[in-house]
């Protein structure tokens, strides 16, 4: 299963994004690197989830005093965390780093 979302937030670039989430979400997030996305951000915050932060955005960069990111949340067969609560947990993690206009888009990649 795979959850995706779009959010808009101060930090303008990767490295303090992932500093300010690994401050404030309760989480450990890496930078990562792929050929296909650029750098992105990468947690597993619960057994069987991961979750990736992209700095494209189907919304597009920089508009309304923010940067607009996408994620995508993927649950593996070892998973047993409902969906409900890994969702309100991300959200909740985002709303502590101040991330704004949160929402739920179509699934990518």
């Amino acid at each position: 299963m795979i959850g995706a979302y779009s959010f808009a937030c101060k930090e303008s670039s990767t490295d303090a994004l992932c500093a300010r989430l690994n401050a404030e979400s309760g989480w450990q997030w890496h930078v990562r690197d792929s050929y296909w996305y650029g750098d992105y951000l990468a947690c597993r915050p619960f057994e069987g989830v991961s979750i990736r932060i992209f700095e494209f955005s189907l919304e597009g960069g920089y508009r309304e005093g923010g940067y607009w990111r996408d994620a995508d949340v993927r649950i593996g067969d070892a998973c047993t965390t409902p969906m409900r609560v890994i969702d309100e947990a991300f959200r909740a993690a985002l709303a502590r780093i101040g991330a704004y206009t949160v929402k739920e888009i179509e699934p990518f990649d």
